[in-house]
């Protein structure tokens, strides 16, 4: 265990805002509309291909981009690997839908636990909470040219993380009942060990000195158990922006990766700048986070330390203006432009809720995320 902790003292530096997009989809049986323990049989008929990996359980799969350099380049990659997958998919009478939870699925059964020693330690070791971790999520990595910056970015990011889980929020279903939250996936993912918001450290070596100790007493058994809204990664050079919930369809995928590209954009000219704001205070933090749980776009955030409020979806809105600069020099303006719309028209917590309330259905819901999923991935998409 001590061997491991020699592993993260050296920061593999990468190009500033390189990105890497790792998205979690439901597998789902189009009879039942359940989910369908088959990630085994497809991830072989997809044959030797690093797009495709497994999850803890079977009724999971991950799609993952190489090394990208703008967000277009990532929009191309997961498109071949959506458009492949639900090829390969239809054949098996597999559906495939991308948010954050299943509308009505149980426990996750060990049966389904995917066959890999490390899923059967962490399902050992959790128990019951490991039999909730039938939740999807989009993980989106972010090139960082030295550990010391990928720590104070990480710092500067925090109030903004309760805006991004609100914006992708996809989740408001679990086990057969509107939770009465915007994304459930965030709060039941909570209670996995080592998760939630990263602390706040000061620089790379506290870092090194917080994983150390966690390592030496065996609370982690690598940086893969730190299950933190955002992590650095030191093998791969980035920081791992983890709180998103999983998106219904490939273009509501991309203006979230545009988001954030354009977010540390801004954020690394603060910092270049000296114009960082103080660290906000842990409680706002925290109520921030549980409103965007609840209430998604229609939380009100506390904005500063006196406690003043205002509509979560305006800030997102005037932060999309302000990161339009960015966008622009980034190449991503188009996809920041489907941001703006998405806060229009309604992310997918609110367009599932509109389809149940029409439907008094799940399975109506489930038929529409298929719907949205596939039809995203044709050249005109689906208009919902």
């Amino acid at each position: 265990m001590l061997q491991l902790a020699t592993q993260n003292e050296d920061f593999h530096p990468s190009e500033f805002l390189t990105l890497g997009v790792e998205v979690e989809v439901q597998l789902l049986d189009q009879r039942t509309l359940d989910l369908a323990p088959v990630s085994p049989r497809l991830l072989a008929a997809l044959g030797d291909s690093s797009a495709f990996k497994p999850e803890f359980y079977s009724t999971m799969l991950e799609m993952v981009t190489g090394v990208c350099k703008t967000v277009d380049e990532a929009e191309r990659e997961l498109g071949e690997s959506s458009s492949r997958l639900l090829e390969v998919a239809q054949r098996s009478n597999i559906g495939i839908a991308g948010v954050g939870t299943h509308p009505f699925a149980g426990l996750g059964q060990e049966a389904h636990l995917y066959p890999d020693r490390r899923y059967r330690r962490l399902l050992k070791k959790n128990q019951w909470i490991g039999k909730n971790k039938n939740l999807f999520g989009l993980h989106i990595h972010l090139g960082m040219t030295s550990g010391q910056q990928a720590i104070e970015l990480l710092n500067a990011a925090r109030p903004y993380l309760a805006y991004l889980l609100a914006f992708s929020a996809s989740s408001p279903f679990w086990h057969g009942q509107d939770s009465g939250l915007a994304s459930a996936r965030a709060t039941v993912f909570e209670s996995q060990p080592i998760s939630g918001p990263a602390p706040l450290m000061r620089d790379w070596s506290d870092y090194l000195d917080l994983t150390r100790r966690m390592l030496r007493s065996g609370a982690i058994g690598s940086l893969k158990d730190l299950h933190w809204d955002i992590r650095p990664c030191p093998h791969f050079g980035t920081l791992e922006l983890r709180i998103c919930d999983g998106q219904a369809n490939l273009s509501d995928t991309m203006a979230l990766v545009a988001v954030v590209q354009s977010l540390f954009s801004y954020l690394e000219e603060q910092r270049q700048s000296g114009l960082l704001p103080a660290t906000a205070s842990e409680w706002a933090l925290r109520e921030n986070k549980w409103r965007a749980i609840r209430w998604g776009l229609e939380a009100e955030v506390i904005t500063d330390e006196h406690g003043t409020v205002a509509c979560l979806g305006h800030e997102l809105h005037d932060l999309f203006h302000k990161l339009e600069s960015h966008a622009q020099r980034l190449g991503c303006a188009h996809h920041l432009h489907r941001a703006h719309l998405t806060l229009e028209r309604g992310n997918s917590t609110q367009r599932q809720r509109q389809v149940y309330r029409r439907n008094r259905s799940l399975k109506a819901v489930i038929h529409h995320l298929m719907e949205e999923y596939r039809y995203s991935l044709e050249p005109v998409a689906l208009a919902i």
